[in-house]
């Protein structure tokens, strides 16, 4: 309704523009920014912030799919050998996530954030050679994240994406994974949809309401922006930028959780 719509959340556009042209230049899921934003910053109730982070990375990395569609840095070969394994995961541990500890949950996916973007930071500066995990196995592991805390697809795959020998530019790799993350987020967003949650949506309508106007236009904007910057990146950049990003993740996450 037109009086529930306010300004006070104002800065969700630029953090928008913001965090939609991180996620979308890495190629990991724009939740692992808009989960603590979401938990820390505007105090939103665990099952509330994990579906309004999914909710709003619809809008930046649809944007986005059409940007890479456009660009021509899709491997649609490999979306679909990582998607009809992702997918099914993704469902699965979205129908299940009600049941799961909320709590845990966060403080699972900030240990897994500090320790792969610390490798992955920590390796690519030393020189080390890159391990991946095959395809399938970071399609299944990434799906189940996505699926169970709103995050997780697009930090298990990329890795895996970057090494398949389909790829000739890391900016491939990335608008592969964000096809794969657009489709496990929409497929979460759906299922995670319980009486609960709608419950605890409509108890936080007018709070939900505003963030979505806001945050909406921004991950939009950054959806057109990303691939941009993930096209114009050094291939050895990469690596560090991606665990760089999931550092400061987990660092936010965590707190939030402790």
């Amino acid at each position: 309704m037109i009086e529930m719509l306010s300004t006070e959340y104002w800065v969700l556009f630029p953090v928008g523009v913001l965090v939609a042209t991180m996620g979308m230049s890495s190629g990991i899921s724009g939740s692992n920014f808009w989960i603590p934003i979401y938990l820390i910053a505007m105090e939103l109730e665990p099952a509330v912030a994990f579906w309004m982070s999914l909710l709003t990375m619809l809008f930046g990395f649809g944007s986005g799919v059409v940007r890479n569609v456009a660009d021509g840095t899709i491997s649609w070969p490999l979306v679909r050998r990582y998607a009809r394994v992702a997918l099914p995961a993704a469902a699965v541990c979205a129908v299940i996530a009600a049941r799961l500890d909320q709590r845990l949950l966060i403080l699972a996916f900030s240990c897994f954030a500090l320790v792969y973007g610390g490798s992955m930071f920590v390796g690519a500066w030393r020189g080390l050679e890159a391990r991946s995990l095959p395809g399938p196995i970071s399609a299944l592991l990434g799906g189940a994240f996505q699926g169970a805390i709103a995050t997780g697809a697009g930090t298990w795959m990329l890795p895996s994406l970057l090494d398949e020998p389909e790829i000739e530019h890391h900016a491939s790799a990335v608008g592969s994974s964000v096809v794969v993350l657009f489709g496990c987020s929409l497929v979460a967003v759906v299922l995670r949809m319980d009486p609960m949650l709608i419950d605890a949506l409509m108890a936080n309508r007018a709070d939900v309401a505003n963030m979505v106007v806001f945050a909406a236009p921004g991950v939009l904007i950054g959806g057109q922006l990303g691939p941009r910057v993930a096209q114009r990146l050094p291939q050895a950049m990469i690596r560090p930028y991606v665990g760089g990003l999931l550092i400061l993740v987990a660092v936010f996450v965590a707190s939030r959780a402790i």
